[in-house]
């Protein structure tokens, strides 16, 4: 028997009648709790002592328990304590006695973390609701190269691009890039480009709020991380191109800050529709040359494989 389980035996023959339950359950709870590394760890920085363990044993098991509870973490969506996504967590009472207090559990505090972090999120809010391992692994993958490229090296190329048919991932892809940066507390906004930049355009016409849309242009500007998915030039319109985009990406290069766009098709093609649109050769080549300056040769993704479903996804 390993030391360990001789000194669970020792305490437990110690443990006074009265805890022991007509039918071994206060006993066996307590062989339970200590041999719960993860319990009896917290419970020693606590400063307790283990032989006195059989006095705290309701803290302790709903301490275990949320412990257990977490540690298969369904996602918020599915957790079974759902109504307030809480955990039990061990402190010392004001008697010197062990108590539990009740608090949001790690993943509902990341996710509110997240929503205050995005200023602009246009993507579905279940994909917040599960642990980051549960995205797909080359997001991982590629957010290392990310960080790598743009975070950790303040790269001069800034700009990240993925590209790929629909169906391969790119915007589940970006959204997990940057959720893991929402994580962090960084502002982050991430715009449906054939929905967001038309209403975005239109605060330049808002009479009633002059000044909405240059705050909106330097609110996107000064954003630690903007991602613009499904950029194209399907939806685009010379004032969208001229006041909106351009400013915007220019803007955000010559600052450094990183930007991640989706796209099914190459810059360099969409830079040329860019240029047939109303007045737009010069346009057109400021875009290539923004998006040339940008965009470094690991940070240009290129996806082929439609990916295996997640659990968040199949949601």
């Amino acid at each position: 028997m390993s030391e360990e389980g001789k000194k669970t035996e020792d305490l437990l023959r110690k443990m006074p009648a009265s805890l022991r339950g007509r039918d071994g359950e206060k006993e066996s709870l307590l062989s339970s709790i200590l041999g719960d590394r993860r319990v009896m760890e917290e419970y020693r920085r606590l400063g307790f002592r283990d032989e006195d363990a059989g006095d705290f044993l309701v803290a302790l098991s709903c301490y275990q328990e949320s412990l257990d509870v977490c540690e298969k973490c369904p996602g918020l969506k599915d957790c079974p304590a759902s109504a307030t996504h809480c955990r039990y967590s061990l402190r010392v009472e004001e008697d010197g006695s062990l108590g539990v207090s009740l608090g949001l559990c790690e993943l509902r505090r990341t996710r509110e973390i997240m929503q205050n972090s995005f200023l602009y999120r246009d993507f579905p809010q279940e994909w917040m609701d599960y642990p980051a391992e549960e995205r797909l692994p080359k997001a991982k993958r590629f957010g290392k190269i990310y960080d790598d490229e743009v975070f950790e090296n303040k790269a001069k190329k800034p700009t990240f691009y993925i590209q790929g048919p629909q169906g391969t991932g790119k915007t589940f892809l970006s959204a997990s890039l940057a959720m893991f940066q929402a994580e962090k507390g960084l502002r982050v906004a991430f715009l449906d480009c054939a929905r967001r930049l038309e209403e975005i355009a239109r605060l330049a016409t808002d009479y009633r709020n002059p000044g909405a849309f240059a705050e909106a242009i330097e609110e996107l500007v000064s954003s630690d991380l903007l991602v613009l998915d499904d950029f194209g030039a399907g939806y685009m319109t010379a004032r969208i191109r001229d006041q909106l985009l351009l400013p915007l990406l220019e803007g955000r290069l010559r600052a450094h800050r990183p930007t991640i766009l989706t796209s099914r098709d190459d810059y360099h093609e969409i830079a040329k529709e860019f240029g047939r649109i109303q007045y737009g050769a010069r346009q057109g080549e400021r875009l290539s040359q923004c998006l040339e300056e940008g965009i470094g040769e690991r940070s240009y993704i290129r996806l082929s494989v439609p990916p295996v479903l997640s659990r968040i996804e199949r949601h």
